[in-house]
């Protein structure tokens, strides 16, 4: 007998709270394929922000060297939805964070490149 014709399986899968999701891994994929070029562009990014420093004294730009530090900080952060949106449970009623998950995502991804292209240039 295939052990996913079995009867409770299927039950478990038309019950409307069922703990058995055929499509759960749609989400994470996605997100790990925006994830990949996305990480590439971020960090791509992240390092043409040090042409910020190219304008600073030798004793250093506070200002500009504190929203760098914010933006690196950012663009890490990126990879929290990535590896969160893998541990989410597989259960129906669970759809919305996946999805909540590739919008944060999204919106960490464009706060970083709008910290790139604001980057004060050595002040």
């Amino acid at each position: 007998m295939d052990p996913a014709s079995h009867p409770s399986r299927r039950a478990a899968r038309q019950a409307p709270g069922g703990t058995d999701n055929e499509r759960w891994w749609v989400a994470p994929a996605v997100l790990t394929l925006l994830a990949v070029p996305g990480s590439a562009v971020l960090l791509f990014a992240v390092a043409l922000g040090q042409m910020g420093f190219d304008p600073c004294p030798p004793s250093g730009c506070p200002r500009t060297e504190r929203h760098y530090a914010v933006t690196v900080a950012v663009a890490a952060s990126s990879l929290i939805p990535v590896i969160g949106i893998w541990l989410v449970p597989h259960r129906r009623g669970l759809t919305w964070a996946r999805v909540l998950a590739i919008i944060v995502y999204v919106l960490v991804f464009a706060a970083t490149i709008g910290m790139v292209v604001t980057m004060p240039m050595g002040e």
